[in-house]
């Protein structure tokens, strides 16, 4: 007896279909994995020619290029999905809005969010098939060393994440706009906002901080918390041990900033208070002893409080767009 198949989103099956029977999406997966195979040949030949330290052990020395050629590759495929994601996206509805198609869709039994998700999960499905073409050269930073199973699996992981918040929000700006160019210059704004926008409120925030002389000598990292290579920078930060690239990672700028906070209170201390009810408040001492109340959110990782804040964005994209998509919409009559 033959099993019923499951359903699926009947948007999300036609999107598939016709991005398989595609040529381009071809050509995309072998440019993608050409470029990253590049990336991984410079990056190993760079770390085997630097390796000159004759102190350092054989076993550091294939570790560090393991590292190395980890991050790399992390990073390489955080830039992609940062550009390839907001532009497929952005034109999901707009699209089909320009195509005068929306409105068949409008007025079928599906959902407009049941619409509004099958754009989205074509999208992240395209983005599955280029993690799953990356994981082999993964694979072999694996065995060279350095690295372990848990930081690959959680790398793609977060950039899995970044690329189902990019989509979700990319498509929500595609349902408000009529066209595809605004779509597509709106997703990309709002990823340079997140990318960049950060960074500079960042750096304003220090300088204002650096002029107060006696108060905290950092700003506060949540400021980097939508950053999605913040996010990822925390997760290949995590366990990296003494296997240090043997070329500078990308991420060690990030990383820096990052763990501003956690360097100073390591420095300076903590200074802890029991309260009449018994509860212990936790107090930071700046470069001059002062105690300085910590936020109750340091309790918190940063890749958590990150991962909140953009879910919060994939949810607020999905909501916006699936409202803007109620049938009919003011646009299309």
């Amino acid at each position: 007896m033959r099993l019923p198949a499951p359903p699926v989103n009947p948007v999300l099956r036609r999107e598939l279909v016709e991005r398989m029977r595609s040529g381009r999406t071809a050509a995309v997966i072998t440019i993608y994995l050409l470029a990253v195979s590049g990336i991984f040949y410079l990056v190993y030949s760079v770390t085997r020619d630097t390796r000159t330290n004759p102190w350092e052990s054989a076993v550091s020395q294939v570790a560090g290029a393991g590292r190395g050629i980890f991050e790399w590759l992390v990073f390489f495929m955080v830039l992609m999905v940062l550009f390839l994601v907001p532009g497929v996206t952005s034109a999901a509805i707009a699209g089909e809005r320009e195509r005068q198609t929306l409105v068949p869709l409008q007025v079928t039994l599906l959902r407009p969010r049941s619409i509004l998700l099958g754009k989205v999960a074509a999208s992240t499905a395209f983005l599955l098939l280029l993690m799953v073409a990356t994981m082999p050269l993964l694979a072999v930073s694996y065995l060279i060393g350095g690295v372990s199973i848990g930081q690959v699996l959680g790398a793609v992981a977060i950039v899995m994440f970044i690329g189902l918040t990019l989509a979700a929000v990319s498509a929500g700006i595609s349902a408000c706009v009529r066209r595809v160019q605004a779509a597509t210059v709106l997703a990309y704004g709002l990823t340079l906002l997140l990318v960049v926008g950060t960074l500079m409120a960042f750096a304003a925030a220090s300088l204002i901080d650096t002029s107060r002389g006696t108060d905290e000598a950092n700003a506060p990292s949540w400021i980097l918390a939508p950053n999605p290579l913040a996010a990822v920078a925390d997760v290949v930060e995590e366990d990296r041990g003494d296997a240090d690239a043997g070329t500078a990672s990308p991420f060690d700028g990030l990383i820096g900033l990052i763990n501003t906070e956690d360097r100073v209170n390591d420095e300076f201390g903590f200074m802890e208070e029991v309260g009449p009810d018994g509860v212990v408040t936790r107090f930071a001492l700046d470069e001059n002893g002062n105690p300085v109340p910590l936020d109750p959110a340091d309790g918190v990782g940063f890749l958590w409080r990150s991962m909140a804040c953009l879910a919060a964005l994939a949810v607020l994209g999905v909501v916006v767009g699936a409202r803007r998509l109620r049938t009919p919409a003011d646009v299309e009559r």
